[in-house]
């Protein structure tokens, strides 16, 4: 019996990596052919990456870091993840006490320190271990990366541009070339899978033009990108945060290292034929180098 749900377990993961694979080998028929890529190696001085925090696509968030760790090394990550809750009383938060179950794992307490001293962000430990942004990247990021410090950063959907402008500017200060920006966000939510490709068809087009776009329309873009491309719907449900990805590409900006690669393109509808709309989940895998990298 026990041999039974072994193999049960082991024809359940292979599926899921199946449909997965085979998922995004039939979007890749779909989209245009300048954004088409093929996902078998991602290059060294890689800068920042997008990546979901949806479990339904563990098997490929494994491989993206097999294959990021197999050309990088680094010694710092900025995880920047919305704050799904509201949790909290700031807009941008961090935390420095790693709980019992080591969940936050190896923190850089002197930049949090120090990112705190400058009021960029506020530590506010209480909630981590119930932000998945956060917590679903944290044990790859153990395997893969584990010499990597990090600092977990947590926004707010209504943080102003000049509180996100800030906290890019402190981090400016302490990026070099062993730091990597992951930027956790699942994109379209909610949305009947024709209206999901649209939303993210466009996110990728403006993600392959971000080198071209001047910093000071960034915000202005995002938000309208994160409104559902469905007519007469106003909702802002193209990706669940805006701002974690306004500060990566205003420092993607800043550090000349703003090239867009798209690795993988997946949807809960995709993967789960006949979910409901509602429960749909699209998800955008990329990485960012400089030009000609």
């Amino acid at each position: 019996m026990e041999l039974l749900r072994k193999n049960e377990k082991i024809l359940c993961i292979f599926g899921l990596t199946a449909a997965l694979l085979i998922g995004a080998v039939v979007w890749y028929s779909e989209i245009p052919a300048q954004t088409l890529r093929h996902p078998e190696s991602i290059p060294n001085q890689v800068k920042a990456v997008i990546l979901p925090h949806h479990l339904l696509v563990g098997p490929l968030i494994e491989e993206f870091y097999r294959q990021l760790s197999a050309n990088n090394d680094y010694g710092r990550i900025f995880l920047i993840s919305p704050n799904h809750f509201d949790y909290g009383f700031h807009y941008v938060q961090t935390t420095d006490t790693p709980d019992p179950t080591k969940i936050i794992g190896d923190l850089d307490l002197e930049s949090i320190k120090d990112l705190a001293a400058s009021r960029s962000l506020s530590i506010e430990p209480e909630f981590y271990p119930r932000e998945h942004g956060i917590t679903v990247h944290l044990p790859f990021i153990r395997k893969f990366f584990p010499k990597a410090k990090v600092i977990p950063i947590i926004i707010k959907r209504t943080t102003p541009e000049k509180i996100l402008n800030a906290l890019a500017d402190e981090l400016l200060k302490i990026s070099d070339e062993k730091t990597l920006i992951i930027a956790s966000i699942d994109f379209s939510h909610y949305e009947e899978e024709k209206y999901a490709l649209k939303n993210d068809r466009h996110t990728i087009n403006w993600l392959e033009n971000l080198e071209n776009n001047p910093p000071e329309h960034l915000l202005n873009d995002l938000k309208a990108l994160a409104l559902s491309a469905k007519e007469n719907a106003g909702e802002e449900v193209g990706m669940d945060s805006p701002e974690s990805l306004y500060v990566t590409a205003v420092l993607l900006n800043h550090l000349k290292a703003a090239h867009w690669s798209l690795w993988a393109r997946t949807s809960s509808a995709m993967l789960m034929p006949g979910l409901k709309p509602k429960d749909n989940t699209s998800h955008i895998f990329g990485y960012f180098t400089k030009s000609g990298e």
